[in-house]
């Protein structure tokens, strides 16, 4: 019998969703064409190949999952100087050629700030949205994202803060090492370990990992300059669609005061910290999926 990381990677429909002259988005459409239309905003770094819960997902809960490259990643052009803003403008036009009057968002850490200014400025378009271990509102007063990071997460912050030449030489002394992400992933917690041990996540991750960084690290820097260093261009505040916010406790890349900044960002949601769980929510995204398909108001139930 064949095991889930043998079997053959589905292919997702792709697309390339026209933003002006200059600029291209790459998008990755996942599931059945009649499913419930998600659309994803990925992590940082990462790529519209990354799929909340894994590649068959989609097709497993019966929901069309659309990811796509922001600029600077996999196969989207960079655009220095994008705002976090910038999103609603991408998630419409997608939506738009997609033929989606109606769609939730999902937004996974660094991608989460994206998802959130979508739903402010898209208004009713937007079904449900959904923050998995959200980068925080680094504009929320009293709320500063570095405060309870890591060590290279605070000089990742500040070199960002500093500009885009002194980021770029952070980035780049990283990106020579055989690990890149190393200093970070060593201090991960047991359950972040165990997922990331998986045979079918560490395929997936890799084929991430290489699509990610096949147009260098702009899409890397941009987004750290887009969260950090400029103003985000949107406001949390006008969100109107029903949120859900996930939050693993034993997250150490993203400590879990950010979902608390966001849930006064936002204004309302209902909020769910995981005692046991780390920055890769894998087990509980399916879930998360099945909410934001769902019609109904409910709110979200977890399975055990």
């Amino acid at each position: 019998m064949s095991t889930p990381h043998t079997q053959p990677r589905p292919t997702p429909r792709t697309h390339e969703v026209v933003v002006d002259d200059e600029l291209t988005l790459f998008v990755r459409d996942w599931g059945p064409l009649d499913g419930a239309p998600i659309i994803h905003h990925h992590g940082m770094p990462s790529c519209s190949l990354s799929v909340p819960g894994g590649w068959s997902c989609p097709d497993d809960d019966h929901v069309r999952l659309i990811g796509f490259d922001r600029p600077g990643y996999g196969r989207s052009p960079a655009r220095a100087g994008r705002r976090v803003g910038d999103a609603a403008q991408w998630t419409r036009l997608i939506a738009d050629a997609l033929g989606l009057d109606r769609f939730s968002l999902f937004g996974m850490s660094a991608g989460a700030p994206h998802a959130a200014a979508a739903a402010a400025s898209l208004g009713e378009r937007v079904h449900k949205l959904c923050l998995v271990n959200g980068l925080g509102p680094d504009e929320l007063p009293g709320f500063d994202p570095a405060s309870e990071m890591l060590p290279e997460s605070r000089q990742e912050i500040a070199c960002a803060r500093a500009g885009r030449a002194v980021l770029q030489r952070f980035i780049d002394a990283l990106l020579v090492e055989p690990e890149p992400m190393e200093p970070w992933f060593k201090r991960l917690s047991a359950s972040d370990i165990e997922l990331l041990g998986r045979r079918e996540v560490q395929v997936e991750d890799a084929a991430v990992y290489d699509e990610t960084m096949r147009a260098g690290r702009d899409g890397w820097l941009d987004d750290d300059l887009a969260l950090f260093h400029y103003p985000w261009g949107c406001d949390p505040a006008a969100v109107t669609a029903q949120a859900l916010l996930l939050h693993g406790m034993e997250d150490v890349l993203v400590p879990s005061n950010h979902a608390d900044a966001w849930i006064v960002a936002l204004g309302h949601g209902q909020l769910i910290k995981l005692p046991h769980a780390g920055h890769w929510l894998r087990d509980h995204e399916p879930d998360a999926l099945r909410w934001l398909a769902d019609p109904s108001d409910a709110p979200a139930r977890l399975s055990p």
